[in-house]
C-alpha cells in the first residue's frame, strides 16, 4: 500500500496555512536522543552519512506528544523516493556502528499499516515459538519460511 501523494500544510510568515499536494518521502527514525531541534537535523544527517548516503533533508520533526522518560520518533521528509529506498535498504548497517547502533530507521506508515504490521509481527513470534526448527522472515508484508 504505497502513498504517491501527501497533503502537506505549510505556514508562511503571514501565518496563513496552505494545503499543497506534493510528492514526498517520509522516514521514521526511532531512538534519536538529541533534544535540541537545531541539532536534530545535523545529527540525522551524520547518521545517514554512516550509510554512505548524503540525502537532502526537506524537513525533520518529532512525532507525538512529549512524555517524560521517552524519546519520541523523528519523521524525516526527503526530497526523493529513490533516496528513501536506498536509505531503508542500508538501514541494517547502523547496527555495526558504535554511535548509531541504537537508531532504527523504518518507513512512515499509516495507522492501518502499523496495525497490520503489528499483527504480522505477532504471528511471526507465535510461529517461531511453535515451530522453532523453521526460519521465518517477513517479506513484502507476508511471512515466509526460508
Amino acid at each position: 500500500n504505497r502513498r504517491s501523494q501527501k497533503a502537506v500544510v505549510s505556514t508562511q510568515s503571514t501565518g496563513i496555512a496552505a494545503v499543497v499536494i506534493s510528492f514526498v518521502s517520509h522516514l521514521i527514525a526511532l531512538t534519536v536522543t538529541v533534544t535540541c531541534c537545531s541539532f536534530l537535523e545535523q545529527s540525522l544527517h551524520q547518521c545517514l552519512i554512516q550509510l554512505n548516503e548524503k540525502p537532502v533533508l526537506d524537513k525533520c520533526d518529532r512525532v507525538g506528544s512529549p512524555t517524560t522518560g521517552k524519546v519520541r520518533p523523528v519523521r524525516v521528509t526527503l526530497k526523493s523516493r529513490e533516496t528513501l529506498v536506498a536509505i531503508l535498504r542500508k538501514a541494517r548497517e547502523l547496527k555495526g556502528s558504535t554511535k548509531y547502533c541504537k537508531v532504527f530507521l523504518e518507513p512512515d506508515r499509516t495507522p492501518e499499516e502499523r496495525l497490520e504490521r503489528r499483527r504480522t509481527l505477532q504471528t511471526l513470534r507465535d510461529l517461531r515459538i511453535s515451530h522453532p526448527e523453521g526460519h521465518y522472515v517477513i517479506r513484502r508484508g507476508a511471512i515466509h519460511c526460508v
